[in-house]
Formats: C-alpha cells, structure tokens, sequence
C-alpha cells in the first residue's frame, strides 16, 4: 500500500480534485426552488369531482383519472363510463373557469367494434 501511495500519489490528488470539482459543479447547477403564492391555484380536486356524479351502491359507473404536465399547466382528464352500456363521457379541467367542462373529444359508442 506504501509504495501504491507513494508512487501514485498523483493520480490519487486528481481523482480526489475531480470528485470535489464535479460535486461543486453539480450543486452549483441545480436551482433552487421556491414555494409560492399564485392565483392560479385549482381549488377543486378531482374527488370533489368524483363526488358530485352518481355513482349509486351497485357500481355501475367507474372513473379513471389522469394527470398530465403540458406547457407549465397540469391538465387533468377523467374518464367516466357506465358499466353496462358502455357509454362514456370526457372531462377536462379549465383553468380559465377553474372547473371542469366536458372533453371536446368524447370515445366513439362502440370503441372495441
């Protein structure tokens, strides 16, 4: 071990300086982040969503969710379908009404036909 440090002592001071210059680098690119205050927030969730339909006892209508990240803004989608005759309908959230309004695309009637 002596003689590896003694003739590679060198390589070890490098190595060491490049880890110590990679890891201030690093830090040094990553911003930080911030909470803030926006008026812009959603004030109604998606279970606030799913409350207000009528889903009954029997489970006839189920609901499927999405979230996705598109120019800055989270835009939810929900699928909401009945069981039985298959019937579905669309929802998107509005930022500009701050609710949800129906898709502007809906599922054919038939879609595995």
């Amino acid at each position: 071990m002596k003689n590896f440090v003694k003739e590679n002592w060198y390589k070890l001071m490098i190595g060491t300086s490049m880890v110590i210059a990679s890891s201030a680098m690093f830090i040094y690119s990553v911003n930080p982040s911030y909470a803030g205050t926006s008026n812009n927030l959603i004030t109604k969730s998606v279970n606030d969503f799913k409350s207000s339909l009528p889903a009954g006892s029997d489970g006839k209508i189920m609901m499927e969710s999405s979230t996705v990240l598109r120019e800055g803004k989270i835009i939810f989608h929900i699928l909401v379908w009945n069981t039985e005759t298959g019937k579905s309908k669309m929802y998107n959230f509005s930022h500009s009404n701050n609710d949800f309004t129906t898709s502007t695309y809906q599922l054919p009637s038939s879609p595995l036909n």
